[in-house]
């Protein structure tokens, strides 16, 4: 269930991605060659808010990647204890073996594994916090552009009809 969220997630994420960058194309070039007097005001800032709008995409993408490495590590490291605790439960359920630094071992690897998935909640909420901070700040860049690109084509439209 959770790779299926993720896959569609990551599919969600690279569609945006991908609709966003088309979205975002400008030739500089033609509007400097114009000498389009809208196109010379607002191309600063139109590349301001592009290079924003790319930094944060990216940084979405670079954090989902360090969640998903954290959590594939803490899984691991679960699993590793899984099969330890096994071993040490085989052992100590064993009438033959009277020895009792295996029970402590096994509360010691109960509570190891108890702590990773506490730590896997954690990183869950730290990820999904820092992911609605990025975007967030996002939306507010794409408000803005979209907003210039709108007081752009006012002022096209105007000089192009005086």
């Amino acid at each position: 269930m959770e790779n299926r969220n993720l896959e569609y997630s990551n599919g969600l994420h690279s569609s945006l991605e991908n609709r966003l960058a088309n979205y975002l194309k400008t030739d500089y070039q033609e509007i400097e060659d114009s000498k389009d007097v809208a196109g010379m005001i607002f191309t600063d800032r139109t590349g301001s808010l592009k290079s924003t709008v790319k930094e944060l995409l990216a940084e979405i993408e670079r954090r989902e990647t360090l969640h998903l490495d954290l959590k594939a590590r803490v899984d691991g490291d679960i699993s590793k204890c899984g099969e330890y605790l096994g071993d040490v439960k085989f052992r100590t359920d064993s009438p033959y073996n009277p020895d009792t630094n295996f029970l402590g071992r096994k509360t010691s690897l109960e509570q190891q594994i108890l702590s990773l998935k506490e730590q896997k909640r954690t990183e869950d909420l730290t990820c999904w916090q820092d992911l609605m901070f990025l975007r967030k700040y996002l939306m507010s860049a794409l408000k803005d552009y979209w907003k210039l690109s709108q007081c752009r084509g006012v002022l096209e439209r105007k000089h192009e009809n005086p």
